[in-house]
């Protein structure tokens, strides 16, 4: 199994916004996909009012996050309105392969 990361940033004035956009799109999105086990969504206050977002989803496979992506497996996917939010738009996302888990999927 693979976990996908994504992080991002915006500000805390808009996090909530943000979040309530992204389970509209993003959290939405994966639902039901062939190969998703789930999605984590954190999030941590940073220095100059702005708020740290950490996105994980779980995957059977690498080709289950090309399904998802459309073959782009290391690119970060966006929606429409995300610029809105965040303060940069990070291109890449990071994949670990996930070896033990102790009560989660694969474990």
């Amino acid at each position: 199994m693979i976990l996908r990361e994504w992080r991002g940033v915006t500000p805390t004035s808009k996090r909530d916004e943000y979040l309530a956009y992204m389970e509209k799109t993003g959290i939405k999105a994966h639902t039901g996909l062939k190969g998703n086990h789930g999605v984590m969504v954190m999030t941590r206050d940073l220095p100059n009012n702005r708020s740290e977002i950490v996105i994980l989803t779980v995957w059977d496979s690498r080709e289950a996050i090309e399904a998802f992506t459309g073959g782009k497996v290391d690119r970060a996917r966006y929606y429409q309105k995300e610029q809105d939010f965040l303060v940069e738009m990070p291109t890449d996302v990071t994949h670990y392969d996930i070896r033990h888990t102790d009560g989660l999927p694969g474990g």
